[in-house]
């Protein structure tokens, strides 16, 4: 013999189960969606500001005058600023990006040349 069993009532509305909470906002947001008129709500990203430039002043490489008695007839030295420490006891042609006026004195004093690049 079959048993016919009550049919249980279908849930018909989430206020009936207590479930208040059904805005998007229980559920992580929908990023910039409906913003329409309320645009002052959402603000746009910032576009205008690209890269990064540092405020720094230029960073070389340092050289003393002392190690410029290895070089011959010139030295050409890209990216590095020339420091006065030490004895130049060669007539040379230094070609830097960068030179202290003590080592611009003493290149000149010892019949060479300064040339900044």
């Amino acid at each position: 013999m079959v048993v016919r069993r009550e049919k249980k009532s279908r849930r018909k509305s989430f206020r009936r189960l207590g479930l208040r909470r059904r805005g998007a906002g229980n559920r992580g947001g929908r990023g910039r969606a409906g913003a329409g008129k309320r645009r002052s709500h959402k603000p746009l990203p910032r576009l205008d500001k690209k890269g990064f430039i540092s405020k720094l002043p230029n960073v070389y490489a340092t050289v003393n005058l002392s190690d410029l008695n290895s070089y011959d007839k010139s030295a050409e030295l890209p990216d590095t600023k020339v420091l006065g420490k030490g004895i130049l006891k060669k007539k040379l042609t230094v070609k830097a990006s960068a030179f202290s006026k003590k080592a611009r004195e003493a290149i000149e004093k010892s019949g060479g040349k300064c040339v900044e690049s």
